[in-house]
């Protein structure tokens, strides 16, 4: 999966201008007299690094919008998902089954918030690649790995799901802490092996322009596109796809389980029955929480791969109609919020969520001080009244 296309973007979106050689020999070479020693090499470097910010520097309207939801993006998600770390540390009650898993996903999607968003940005803004050979390859290859935790956890989770429900004793075995730890060393090396092709394909060019600019690059280079398209394919698939088909299949199980079919969990009389009562709504609030984001998920990365495989298909075509310049780095930008969206989902939906954040954020001791405040005031200002009431 690439989710750079900085070849591309700087084929079809740079256009260089043809250096004017007599002007320059003009202002440089030609000069006699007193004016000849005012020129020097350095004057000469300094017009043609001017010339190379024009020609690799984009600040239009399209990147500046760019630019401000990016930043949003980076704060929220930094910030949001940080919190859900704390929370599920600081609070033993949140340290559950499907937490675990949400932690993991949380770890992934600080990987994209560190790393891919402020490279793709940058990218995005200035043509040129200047951030060496070993963001090159990381950039896409922590983006994919990320995709493929968030996937693979959400998938495992809805497996955990499936086991409560239909099989809890042995969902109490298989599900235990010490196999969840090992499930989730194997969606990470599981993701690593998966996105492994894209450390080697992707790499650093250089292209000499005019024989005086370098238009440095950060691009794949496959054996064909026969390879490329079989990988992307793959990635798709086996990451994409497939999970989704089975988390949908699973959680409509579950969900018509929880709001349809729910005769076996409300046996009993009396106070088990309120009982069961109480565990269905706490399941039926999990599954909620949980299908919201596996929906986001598919929703965000969805237009992504859509757009990706197109301009792959139509790359000419999708130069000229505007989609790689102005539809690829929406859709991108849209695949990187989920890792922002997912701590606003925990936060939204997950009761635990609030009111974790609630303590970290010290909501509760504000809203206290608050209540002191005013009624302090109200007291201070009873005792004034009665005061000016005797005097007068």
């Amino acid at each position: 999966m690439n989710i750079t296309h900085f070849e591309h973007q700087l084929e079809h979106q740079v256009k260089v201008p043809t250096p004017n050689y007599m002007d320059i020999s003009l202002m440089y070479g030609n000069e006699s007299g007193r004016n000849a020693d005012v020129y020097s090499l350095a004057d000469v470097d300094l017009l043609f690094a001017n010339i190379e910010l024009d020609i690799y520097i984009d600040l239009g309207v399209v990147n500046i919008i760019l630019i401000v939801l990016y930043s949003a993006i980076f704060i929220v998600g930094l910030l949001g998902n940080i919190f859900v770390i704390v929370a599920i540390i600081k609070f033993k009650s949140l340290r559950t089954l499907t937490n675990y898993f949400l932690l993991n996903l949380t770890v992934g999607d600080i990987l994209v918030i560190l790393v891919c968003i402020p490279v793709t940005l940058g990218s995005t803004v200035y043509k040129k690649w200047i951030y060496g050979q070993v963001l090159c390859k990381l950039t896409p290859f922590c983006q994919g790995t990320a995709v493929a935790v968030s996937v693979l956890s959400l998938l495992f989770i809805c497996a955990s799901r499936c086991f409560a429900i239909y099989k809890p004793l042995r969902a109490k075995i298989i599900f235990s802490k010490h196999n969840v730890k090992f499930m989730i060393i194997v969606i990470w090396l599981l993701s690593f092996g998966s996105m492994c092709p894209l450390l080697i394909v992707n790499s650093v060019k250089t292209i000499t322009i005019y024989e005086l600019f370098d238009s440095v690059t950060c691009q794949e280079s496959w054996g064909s596109l026969t390879d490329k398209h079989v990988f992307n394919g793959f990635i798709f698939c086996a990451l994409f796809v497939l999970p989704l088909t089975m988390m949908s299949i699973g959680y409509s199980v579950i969900g018509h389980t929880l709001w349809i079919g729910n005769s076996i969990l409300m046996e009993g009389n009396g106070c088990q029955k309120k009982s069961n009562n109480i565990i269905l709504k706490q399941r039926r609030r999990t599954v909620k929480m949980l299908i919201c984001i596996v929906v986001i998920f598919g929703l965000c990365w969805l237009p992504y791969y859509i757009v990706y495989f197109w301009i792959d298909a139509n790359l000419s075509i999708g130069a000229e109609n505007g989609i790689l310049t102005n539809v690829y780095p929406f859709v991108m930008l849209l695949g990187l919020s989920n890792s922002a969206v997912n701590p606003i989902c925990y936060c939204i939906l997950s009761r635990g969520f609030r009111r974790g954040f609630d303590s970290i954020l010290c909501v509760n001791f504000l809203k206290r001080g608050g209540s002191f405040l005013r009624s302090s005031f109200k007291r201070k200002s009873t005792a004034s009244g009665s005061i000016d009431t005797a005097e007068v």
